[in-house]
Formats: structure tokens, sequence, C-alpha cells
């Protein structure tokens, strides 16, 4: 990367970089700018600037969510910095304070901010006394926390007094002190004032609901709470470090699941749903920050959420929609069908649901045995009750960490779920809305990519194969195979055909989603070996209004990183936004052999006039009865996200 620089700056200049990038939210460019700092700082041996360096690395990581690598740096800066208490070991101390504290691993947090603070300066310590009285408070021992949070000097306005008042709010309602707790949030909420006022005033509103609800007040809770879902939505969202750097880690979703289950419990089915919708609604927007062009006007769109009555209107007799929504304590999912709704909650909190689904999924990647009994347990967690019947299409809308799952591989005592159902999934009940509307048939126009030409390390011959077996069903085509393969072909062509098919490498950014990227050919005037990168970010700026189906037969093309709003950003939400009827995308690193059979029978049902997601099965259930390709691994690893029901013309 350093090499790769116009303007080579110093270790120095890097690390400021790095803090300036990771205070926008930019996480990739910060920890691309540290790492150019550790790279200097090693090569000089200088270990002032590799303990920076890491220091930098730590604070990045940590605000991306990659707890693991930010504990690593932050241990190796310490060991690094010893004789820099303040620049290296109170700020390093406090992201191991920063990261137990969101393991929920409190006595080690405490001891980390606490030895921050005999190591900060005097404009660092309220930062960490500010993170280590919401510790106390979580910890349910509010004088400890009252305590903590005298000893802070804190300005008298600016954005850490705000966010010290919702602290105060906070340590008020765990001394039971209600009616002053809704005093100090209504204060925050009169408060707020410049470009984070909408964004202020949601924690107000979401604060002022606790309040009431702790006074008996349900009725005017619920009214704060549904408040503060519409703030939310009015707000383009931004990266705000502030809620690290004072240990609050504030999620906006909490407003929406509080609105959620209060409406649940009020038996009110069809507006928990609309709030629930309403919470994937701001998600893109939330999650690209601005770094993209797209004017959110295509078939991605969720400004424009639907009612229930509009969805169910457009459902087919042989569909049924499940919509999961994963509350902290319980999963509720909505059985919609055009005769009507139903509604089943399970009794499975969010972090046992995470954990099944890792479980599963390793299983899964790992060719254990033990998945088809972990198959059967995660179907009746996720489908217990639910009325399905033989031959529905199921069109999924998953939640949190069940856009990792493989709905396709859920088992049932005598078979598969791919064996009775078809399955397409959608970002929202909205967006299935709005795809299900395009009836028109897409044309038979393909543009092919295959086996891009890098070094031999990224050959890919079953792909080339692959690719030439699809394109003899299309005679409209355009193909590219190795050194064509390349991203100016592919920037090129794309809008020109209505089908995309790409059989190459793919690589997620669990970082940044959005730089998340397929791996195409430098081209035949280059003789680097170094891959041309397709990044999920200039997807989203291309126009796709003529593609009726992508296609990415490659490793994890569908992995990224659940956002705020709920959402798996990376290729499939590029694609989608980008004005995509549908993606087909990988879940896990998939088989040369298996994929080629599964595409190849896709795309001749495909051709054949089967719509997409029937077609995606029969290809699914060729490679299932492959003898020694049993195992979901083989099978599994692709979903249909978008438009289920797309044909091609008979023409």
């Amino acid at each position: 990367m350093y090499e790769r620089d116009t303007v080579k700056l110093t270790a120095d200049l890097y690390c400021g970089q790095a803090i300036a990038y990771a205070e926008r939210g930019w996480f990739r460019e910060s920890i691309d700018a540290a790492s150019k700092a550790l790279y200097l700082g090693q090569r000089n041996k200088d270990a002032k600037s590799q303990a920076n360096a890491k220091r930098d690395l730590a604070i990045a990581y940590n605000y991306a969510g990659d707890l693991s690598a930010a504990e690593r740096y932050a241990n190796e800066a310490i060991a690094l910095g010893a004789d820099q208490p303040q620049m290296i070991l109170a700020p390093a101390n406090k992201v191991l304070g920063d990261i137990y504290a969101r393991r929920g691993l409190a006595a080690k947090a405490i001891q980390s901010y606490e030895l921050s603070l005999s190591q900060s300066s005097a404009k660092f310590r309220p930062l960490v006394l500010l993170s280590l009285t919401n510790v106390h408070i979580t910890q349910k021992q509010p004088e400890r926390a009252r305590r903590t949070l005298a000893q802070a000097e804190l300005p008298s306005n600016g954005s850490l007094r705000l966010q010290s008042l919702r602290t105060e709010g906070n340590l008020l309602l765990a001394e039971n002190k209600p009616d002053q707790a809704l005093k100090v949030f209504t204060e925050l909420g009169q408060a707020a004032k410049g470009s984070d006022a909408d964004y202020l005033r949601v924690w107000a509103l979401e604060g002022t609901g606790r309040a009431r609800d702790a006074l008996g007040d349900r009725k005017g809770a619920l009214a704060d709470y549904l408040a503060a879902a519409e703030a939310a939505e009015s707000f383009r969202a931004k990266f705000r470090s502030e809620e690290f750097k004072t240990g609050l880690f504030g999620d906006a979703q909490s407003v929406f699941e509080q609105a959620i289950t209060l409406l649940l419990a009020d038996g009110r089915v069809e507006d928990a749903w609309d709030v629930s919708e309403r919470s994937r609604a701001r998600a893109l927007l939330d999650s690209v920050r601005g770094r993209v062009q797209a004017p959110l006007t295509g078939s991605g769109s969720m400004t424009n959420p639907v009612g229930l009555a509009a969805l169910r209107a457009q459902l087919a007799p042989n569909e049924v929609l499940l919509e999961f929504h994963s509350l902290p304590e319980k999963l509720v999912v909505w059985e919609i069908r055009r005769g009507g709704v139903k509604l089943h909650q399970q009794s499975v909190t969010k972090a046992d649901l995470d954990a099944s689904v890792t479980a599963f999924r390793d299983s899964i990647i790992k060719r254990r045995r033990a998945a088809t009994e972990l198959a059967s347990v995660m179907r009746q967690t996720l489908l217990d009750n639910v009325g399905l019947k033989s031959g529905e299409r199921l069109i999924v809308v998953p939640h949190g960490s069940l856009h990792y799952l493989p709905f396709q591989a859920l088992r049932f005592e005598d078979g598969w779920l791919i064996e009775r159902h078809s399955v397409v999934l959608a970002p929202s009940g909205a967006i299935a809305v709005q795809l299900m509307r395009g009836d028109a048939p897409a044309g038979k126009q393909l543009a092919a990519f295959g086996n891009p030409e890098i070094d031999e390390s990224y050959a890919l011959p079953g792909a080339e194969k692959e690719v030439g077996e699809i394109a003899a069903l299309f005679p409209d085509k355009n193909v590219f195979l190795r050194r064509q393969a390349t991203r100016n072909q592919f920037l090129s062509n794309v809008n020109n055909k209505s089908i995309v098919h790409v059989a190459a490498h793919a690589e997620a950014d669990a970082i940044d989603p959005l730089k998340s990227r397929i791996l195409l050919s430098p081209g035949s005037q280059d003789t680097s070996s170094v891959p041309a990168y397709l990044f999920a970010n200039e997807i989203y700026d291309l126009n796709l209004k003529n593609v009726s189906l992508v296609t990415i037969s490659a490793c994890e093309s569908g992995l990224g990183r659940i956002a705020a709003g709920d959402e798996v950003l990376g290729f499939p939400r590029s694609f989608l936004t980008a004005g995509a009827r549908g993606v087909i995308s990988s879940l896990w690193p998939v088989s040369d052999e298996s994929t080629e059979v599964l595409m190849t029978t896709f795309y001749k049902s495909l051709a054949n006039g089967t719509a997409a997601a029937d077609a995606l099965r029969q290809g699914q259930l060729a490679v299932l009865n492959m003898r020694g390709s049993a195992h979901p691994f083989y099978w599994a690893p692709f979903n249909l996200i978008g438009d289920g029901r797309l044909k091609l013309s008979a023409g």
C-alpha cells in the first residue's frame, strides 16, 4: 500500500490520517493509513512510530467492531509504549476497557479504565471517567457511578456535555429517580442543536420513553419511542466517535426494538410490523454515510415503505412471506399470506440466536456431520408453529445474524427445506413489493465474465468451464474470459445485457462492506499480477435499470457486515440499489465442481421458462442428489435476493 502511494508521507502524518479517518467512520482508510505508519516504523526500527501506529490500529478496529484485532493491537501498543503513558498507554488501556465493556466483562473493563485514568492527561480524563461511569451503571452500581461521574470536570457546552447528559439521565434511572431522569432527557432534547440535533433528539426521546415507562405511563412511553423512531428516519446518520469515546456505544435500533416490544404487548401486530419495516428502511442511508452518489430511486430504494395490506395484495396464492425481527429477549416472526397475517414469538434471546447461527454455519463450512442435527434445531427455533405448506415459495426477510443463515438448509424430519420449498430473500417487505411489481419477463441477453487471469494462484478452470456451458444457452451474449475479464469490460458491458454472470474470486471486507471487491484481470496491456478490483461502493453508482439478474459465482460474495439498520451491506445490496431485480451470491467458500453443476442446472431451467427461485432450487437439488455432495456445504451456499418470480422471455 505504501509503495502505491503517489505522495509518500511520514509515519506521524500517516497516523494523523488514521485518526482523522477513524473519526469520520472511514475504518478501512484508517486501518490502511495506520498500516503504512506501522510499515515505516518497522522498516526504520522506530519503536515510537510502531507504538503510535498500533495504538491507532486498536482505535480503528475498536470503532469498526473487530474487537479481537483491537485487543491485539492495544496490547502490542502497550508493550512498545511504556515510556509514553499519556500518548500510548492511556488511550490503549481505554480501548481495552471499551472492548471488555462491549463484551460484557465489567470487572476487566473497570480495571482497564482505572489503569487508563492513572496514565491520562487532564484533557483525556473526562472521557475515561464517563466510560467508567457507564460501566458502573450497567452493573447496577449507581453509588459507584455517581462518585465516578462527580470526578469528571466536564465542559459547560459542546458534544461532551451533551453526551454527559445522556449518562446523567441513565444514572438517574439506575438510582430509581425517573421523574428527575425525565427532566434531564428533556433538557438533552432541548439542547440538541446543529448538525447532530436530530440524532441527539433520538436519544432524548428514547430516554424520556424509558423514564415514562418507569413512571407507569405506558402510553406516553410508546409515544416517545415511536417519535424516536420517526426522528431516527429524519437524518442521514454518520458515525459518531463521541459514543465510543464516552463508552455509550449507542445503537439507534434499540428505539425500534422498544417500540416493537410495547406494540406487541398491546396486541398491535400490524403496527409492530410497520415499525420493524421502518427500522430496515434507514439501513442503507445509515451505512453508506454519504460515500456513494446513488440516488436511491431504483428497485432497492427504501425511502417509501409500504403498508402490510399492499404487501399482502402482491403475494401470489402459492407464496408466503416470513419476516423476522430479533429482539433482545425473543424472536418475532410475521407469517404473511395474501389471506392474512399470523404472529409467532419464539423464546430465544438475540445472543442465543446469534450463537446458534454461528454454530450451524461453522458445522456446514467445516463439513461436519453435526450439520444435520443443527439444521433440525434451527428449523425448530425459527419455524416452530409456522404453518408452511409443501410447495409454497418462501420469501424470507431476515434480521440480524439470520442474514448469514442458509434457510434452504433447515431440516424437517423427512428432509431438507429445499426439498419442500423454493426460497428467495428480500432485505425488507417494501423491497419485496417493489420487485414483485416488475412482472415484465427478462431478456435473454448475457454478459459473462469467467476465470480472470491474474496469476496461477488465482486460476479457476472450473469457472471458465461453467461460463462456457452457460453461454451456450444464450444466443445474444458477450463473454469475457481470462485476460479479457477486466474491470473496464465489466463497467462497459454490465448494463447492456439482461443477465450478468461473474465467475471469479471475491473478497468480503468485514471492516467496511463497501470495500468488498470482485477480483478481475488487470488486462492484456498490464503485465502486473495484481488483480483489478471492482469495489461494492462503485456498483452503487452504476445504472443497472436494464439488468434483471446478477449472479456472483464466487466465494463469500454475499457476506458483509450487519449495519445498524439491519442490513448486510456488500454486493447484493449494491446491485439491488443500482437497479438489478435479483442477485445470486454465496454465503461461504464454494466448491468449484458442485458450483458448476448448480449453475448450469439453474440457467438451463431459467432458459426453459422456470421462475428464478424455482430454477435455483432445481440447481440445488441437482447437487444434493449427486454422489458425494449431500452435505449442505456443496448445495446450499447460494441465495437469491430479490425477485424470485423472475422469468426469461420466450423469444
